[in-house]
């Protein structure tokens, strides 16, 4: 008996690389794929940034809620308010500036 390999093993040999080639084209299309593994990466990182973002606004529109709900209904932060940006004084009080050398 020959140590030849037969067709049927030369069949079931052939078939098994075409799998295996088969096996890792796919395996590379789910990692480097338009809908693979590094885009789900990017993807999560983005998310990550949006979230972050959101964090941000969210607290920027909470500090602008208290000052406009300090400006509807506190007297003492509107006086505060009108005196530091529209510098004003109040009757018979003097405000002395100094310019800084």
């Amino acid at each position: 008996m020959s140590n030849a390999p037969t067709d049927k093993q030369r069949n079931i040999t052939a078939l098994f690389y075409a799998l295996l080639v088969l096996l890792v084209v796919y395996t590379g299309s789910i990692v480097f794929g338009d809908k693979g593994f590094l885009h789900l990466q990017r993807m999560q990182a983005e998310l990550e940034q949006v979230k972050a973002e959101n964090a941000s606004i969210e607290e920027e529109n909470n500090a602008l809620y208290h000052t406009v709900h300090r400006l509807k209904n506190d007297p003492v932060y509107i006086e505060h308010v009108i005196r530091k940006q529209l510098q004003m004084n109040a009757p018979g009080e003097i405000i002395f500036k100094f310019e800084k050398q």
